[in-house]
């Protein structure tokens, strides 16, 4: 449980920032979505 309480954290942070950006279009998906991944697995690593 506390797991998927740490994902949706990040999901969420991600979320807010996407909404107060001034120019959304300026955001790469790509390279948020890469990086939100690395995050993950060094998360995982850690925890397993």
């Amino acid at each position: 449980m506390q797991i998927l309480m740490g994902l949706i954290g990040m999901v969420a942070l991600l979320a807010i920032a996407v909404l107060l950006s001034n120019n959304r279009n300026a955001i790469n998906l790509r390279t948020v979505l890469g990086a939100w991944i690395i995050q993950v697995g060094i998360g995982a690593l850690i925890l397993y």
